[in-house]
């Protein structure tokens, strides 16, 4: 059988345009850091494509709904946003982004404080697949890990999953904070006082923040948290913990520079895993589209398109 020759050239030419998209995209995010210091949050946050060149998966939409009253020292006023979800009236959840500037100490000082930034593609997408998958959720103890200011997936869950009970976690006290707040609105609108809910501090490696915790979680969220490769082991450790016997973590993140792939592979050695590239049928379709059309799109699915692991822990 004749073997397929590929023009060298061709080859040579998406290289230089995956090469141009990842420059323009890293000065992009160093803008809206900007934007967040000089601006405040609100003009960065809520929108999507308005800090990644490609306006792209419009699966919730983020709509304000009230802004707070303005602080006596001058400092901007918070925002609610009501998040909906394409093709579903079920979810109807609010959240609170601060207006007001990020100290550059906070960011410097914290280990990481990108969800203290924005809410990133892949909490909308992961909490979308979740609504597509209530029976994954129904009477189970859901924890989701790097929740950041919002929480947006977990709050989906809870407001249309009816999961046993909630946990929020985050490393960034701020969030913690913002995310108590955001709690306590919902809680008096969307959903039922009746499933336990919690916001806490949880550092990835740090046993002491989860120890009552271990082997007590039936499923785990994460969304757009293996960028940093060198917090791969902490959290696979914290993942390892929380989880019960057969206990599943659903993971939506794109490959970004092969981390995806070097994560699955370091969980590898403990879990069962699995990694799904069309896992919806509605974002799979997005995405050739996007494909198709990547330079009106500035597309790039490396980092654009995010993927689904879902790791089992052994019940041996």
């Amino acid at each position: 059988m004749a073997m397929m020759k590929t023009d060298p050239n061709t080859d040579s030419k998406q290289q230089q345009i995956e090469i141009g998209l990842r420059r323009t995209l890293a000065r992009a995010r160093w803008q809206i850091l900007a934007k967040v210091f000089y601006e405040g949050l609100e003009a960065a946050a809520p929108y999507d494509g308005s800090i990644r060149l490609f306006n792209g998966f419009p699966l919730i939409t983020l709509v304000a709904v009230e802004k707070e009253p303005g602080k006596p020292n001058g400092e901007e006023s918070n925002v609610w946003y009501q998040a909906t979800c394409q093709g579903s009236n079920d979810v109807k959840v609010e959240i609170r982004l601060p207006a007001g500037k990020i100290p550059f100490a906070e960011i410097l000082i914290s280990r990481d404080s990108t969800g203290a930034i924005c809410i990133w593609p892949s909490e909308k997408i992961l909490g979308y697949w979740c609504l597509q998958n209530k029976p994954l959720f129904n009477g189970k103890v859901v924890l989701e890990l790097g929740s950041g200011l919002t929480g947006l997936s977990g709050l989906i869950v809870a407001s249309t999953c009816n999961p046993a009970q909630l946990f929020l976690t985050d490393g960034n006290p701020a969030c913690i904070d913002n995310l108590n707040l955001i709690l306590a609105r919902n809680r008096s609108r969307f959903i039922s006082k009746d499933i336990p809910i919690e916001a806490r501090q949880l550092t990835w490696g740090q046993q002491e923040d989860y120890e009552n915790l271990s082997g007590f979680i039936d499923v785990i969220l994460i969304s757009d948290c293996l960028y940093l490769e060198n917090c791969h082991k902490n959290l696979e450790q914290t993942i390892w913990s929380l989880l019960k016997r057969n206990g599943k973590c659903y993971i939506i993140a794109p490959s970004r520079n092969k981390s995806f792939e070097k994560f699955a592979n370091l969980a590898s050695k403990r879990f069962i895993v699995q990694h799904e590239e069309n896992y919806d049928p509605t974002i799979w379709s997005m995405h050739t589209t996007y494909l198709d059309e990547r330079d009106k799109y500035q597309y790039s699915p490396d980092r654009h398109y995010p993927l689904l692991m879902i790791l089992t822990k052994p019940s041996y």
